[in-house]
């Protein structure tokens, strides 16, 4: 399957993947409520063995709404959805469903196929955006001011998660957003998932809003998940400018203090927790931490998609996530090799960033000459090295995406040098994909 854009189902693509075979996933699910992708209904839940019966009904979704979110109750292109009522499972495209309960439930079912296809060394990020409920009573997709229209409520729905019956309504007043965003990661992490990180996504030059009432928003989250608490990670760095730098973006020494051990780790540099005013801190060699805001524009394509992933918002998220060399034998992640070393700067004045006191002077050689000792640190990239005791071959990490739209993930992973796998159940948009793919060829 690697290197490919499959079409289909995004479902049943994951049930025929063997388990713990992915090293990353990165995707993008339809959002509830936006928009009609113009795919084919999917059954969701119920049961296997059903003559289903569906109770056919319409229902339409918003062509946009600025800033992508969606406000549910303006319409247009029209799709049949339904319940079994025999068995209650949901037959339409994933982001229409009558309530977000359902939609939620629909995404876990997937991601619960992705937490299973994921090494225990692998990471999963997932782009979510809001939806703000501005439905009216009277719609025909049954959705009222405060939920269902209570004349058109759809039957009860079998959940996966307990099998058991639950009826599924949906008390969010007019005009309120909708929280889906925080609802997935929390139900994310009932299922199993460590959260990492809420990741911002900042966007600059977001689609200007006709709202009035409300502030324009400019920016959609991106959730980070591991299933272990070990797994593969490649620390990012950014740059800091020097009339910002200060002593409360400053690290510790390697070999610090032993009260400092029960601290979180990165890297091998503990984190900052103590007083700025501590002279044993000193600035991280390749700049600071990378934040978790990101400032990315969105990026315009020309083609029929309606949205797309910047490729500068995948390329962090592949860097860190997936590894670029694992060994051919047993599987085992390569790690980046980085030498951490002084050198003597006499010419620095003190008040430089990269200024290191004199006390670094570990040798004891010009300790008491300051001006003659001041040092900052600097790093060397060796490569990757192999973290086995395997002298072979080896090759690199795949990077899924169940959700592949217009192939932006599985573009920056080709430009990255790691394997990729794409699937997206509308044959145009894989079509789209395959082409954007082959002209980096």
């Amino acid at each position: 399957m690697i290197d490919t854009i499959i079409c289909g189902n995004t479902l049943d693509v994951l049930r025929t993947m063997p388990d713990e075979s992915i090293d990353c996933c990165i995707t993008s699910p339809p959002y509830w409520g936006l928009r009609d992708y113009g795919t084919n209904p999917q059954v969701w839940g119920g049961s296997v063995d059903c003559k289903h019966s569906f109770n056919n009904t319409k229902t339409k979704a918003q062509t946009g709404g600025g800033n992508n979110i969606g406000n549910y109750g303006a319409f247009f292109d029209a799709s049949e959805h339904g319940f079994c009522t025999k068995c209650g499972a949901w037959r339409g495209e994933l982001g229409l469903e009558p309530t977000f309960q359902i939609y939620i439930e629909h995404l876990l079912e997937t991601f619960d196929e992705v937490y299973r296809v994921l090494k225990k060394t692998g990471t999963c990020w997932a782009n979510l955006g809001d939806t703000y409920n501005n439905a009216k009573t009277g719609n025909t997709n049954g959705i009222g001011k405060s939920g269902l229209d209570s004349s058109n409520q759809a039957p009860s729905y079998i959940a996966k998660s307990n099998q058991k019956i639950k009826k599924l309504s949906q008390n969010i007043q007019t005009k309120s957003l909708c929280n889906i965003p925080f609802r997935f990661a929390i139900c994310m992490t009932d299922h199993g998932w460590i959260q990492r990180n809420t990741i911002i996504w900042h966007k600059p030059s977001c689609m200007p809003s006709s709202a009035k009432d409300r502030f324009t928003v400019d920016f959609e989250y991106v959730f980070f998940f591991v299933k272990n608490k070990k797994y593969w990670f490649e620390q990012q760095f950014e740059a800091q400018a020097e009339a910002t730098m200060n002593r409360n973006d400053m690290m510790p020494p390697v070999n610090s203090s032993p009260k400092y051990k029960d601290k979180e780790v990165d890297s091998g540099v503990y984190a900052k927790a103590w007083s700025p005013n501590k002279s044993s801190l000193r600035q991280l060699p390749n700049g600071r931490n990378k934040r978790a805001v990101w400032r990315i524009n969105p990026q315009p394509f020309k083609s029929a998609h309606f949205a797309v992933f910047p490729e500068k918002l995948v390329e962090p998220m592949i860097l860190a996530g997936c590894p670029p060399e694992i060994c051919d034998k047993c599987g085992t992640p390569y790690k980046p090799d980085f030498e951490y070393r002084t050198i003597e700067r006499p010419d620095l004045p003190e008040d430089d960033p990269r200024y290191r006191p004199h006390k670094y002077d570990t040798t004891g050689k010009n300790a008491d000459n300051p001006n003659k000792a001041r040092r900052y640190c600097d790093t060397q990239f060796h490569g990757y090295k192999t973290m086995c005791d395997h002298n072979t071959t080896t090759h690199p990490g795949i990077v899924l995406d169940p959700f592949a739209g217009s192939g932006t993930t599985c573009l920056v992973a080709r430009k990255l040098d790691r394997h990729y796998i794409g699937i997206d159940l509308n044959p145009d948009y894989c079509d789209m994909a395959e082409k954007r793919i082959k002209e980096i060829l």
